[in-house]
């Protein structure tokens, strides 16, 4: 019998992840493009390496998408009136001007700050989606990695999990709720930790509940006596304002950073708080980019195309990967040479300046305009 695959969830970010079935807006079903997306991505990474590209991807992986989108459909539709109801549904607590934004949503909801931000808000301030995300994909993992409940596998699959932008703190509450159940009804004997979790682009820091689960938690705290996980990987952009505003702080783990701080995943924990590169392919021949989406370096695709981001997972999950520091450092320098840009230091300094001045005190107000103008910067850089 063939040994069983390695299970590799992916959770998406921000956006938009749902589309109308058959031209109809009425009905929604999940739309896979990012998961196709990101799925050719690591795979394309994985063939990099001549040693991998012997060892057939889908032959021992498979991937595991889960999309929770569909909980903010069930409050957001298409119209501005229905957007506009949730500011009454919001706590108190939120900044008016927070509460104004649903009202505008007619005018702004096309943006690229409205489709991103407008996610972040919903789960942040409202309990009912943020439970609802959590129970679905807590049932997603234990399902694909322990069997269905009427018939268990025999034993549980190895799995890594792969959470981009908001996903990370979506996955954050999800595997801290699984592994503080575990430890109370018996499940830490069913459920092994997993090999990898790798927060990308990670914004778990300014969304994550103190009381519930905090950012730094045992359980997520990786290769320890509570923890979820054997490794964990946390990675950040300068230019990315929506890693940066209140960033991960990694030196809460500094004891298990070894080697890895640098990417090459030499320790459980490999904390990447300040990548500055841009995809190689994005760049122009006069070393502009050329797009405004480009010069956001928030996508999935823009992170994991850096080897000190994917080389640290593969080399947790299982793929028996093995490079020299030698062999990793020349592959990381030779990556830096073909992502230098003449914009980028310039658009490093602004946004560097901003956050002194938008975050000397941080709220949800703050945080909220600090994202507003970091994009404003950045899209008047591309001008």
């Amino acid at each position: 019998m063939a040994a069983a695959k390695h299970v590799i969830f992916l959770v998406h970010g921000m956006g938009v992840y749902r589309k109308a079935s058959d031209g109809d807006p009425a009905k929604r079903v999940d739309d896979n493009q990012w998961f196709d997306s990101a799925q050719k991505t690591i795979k394309e990474a994985y063939d990099l390496y001549p040693y991998l590209k012997g060892r057939d991807f889908d032959d021992r992986y498979r991937f595991v998408n889960i999309n929770y989108d569909e909980y903010f459909d069930a409050l957001l539709t298409n119209t501005a009136d229905a957007v506009r109801d949730l500011s009454f549904m919001l706590p108190k607590t939120v900044p008016s001007d927070l509460t104004k934004l649903f009202a505008k949503s007619k005018e702004i909801e096309d943006n690229f700050f409205w489709t991103h931000i407008v996610d972040v808000l919903l789960y942040k301030f409202l309990k009912t989606a943020r439970r609802s995300i959590k129970s679905h994909v807590i049932a997603k993992i234990l399902r694909e990695t322990l069997g269905p409940q009427d018939k268990p596998y025999s034993k549980p699959r190895r799995w890594t999990l792969i959470a981009h932008s908001m996903g990370s703190i979506v996955a954050h509450d999800a595997v801290s709720a699984i592994q503080e159940e575990a430890l109370k009804s018996g499940y830490a004997k069913a459920l092994q930790p997993a090999s990898m979790i790798a927060m990308i682009a990670n914004v778990i820091a300014p969304l994550a509940s103190d009381k519930f689960a905090p950012p730094y938690n045992d359980h997520m705290k990786p290769a320890g006596p509570f923890s979820a996980t054997y490794n964990y990987l946390s990675a950040a952009h300068r230019l990315d304002p929506l890693t940066q505003a209140v960033p991960f702080e990694g030196e809460a783990w500094n004891d298990l950073l070894g080697n890895g701080h640098a990417g090459g995943g030499d320790g459980p924990f490999t904390y990447l708080p300040t990548l500055n590169h841009y995809r190689p392919d994005l760049i122009l021949d006069n070393g502009k980019l050329g797009s405004f989406d480009a010069l956001i370096p928030h996508s999935f695709g823009h992170y994991f195309s850096n080897p000190k981001v994917h080389l640290p997972i593969f080399s947790a999950m299982d793929s028996g990967l093995m490079l020299s520091s030698k062999e990793k450092t020349e592959l990381f320098m030779a990556y830096e040479e073909k992502t230098a840009t003449k914009q980028r230091q310039a658009i490093t300094d602004l946004l560097d300046n901003l956050v002194v001045k938008e975050l000397k005190e941080q709220d949800d107000e703050r945080l909220l305009e600090y994202w507003r103008k970091a994009f404003q910067i950045l899209e008047g850089a591309f001008v």
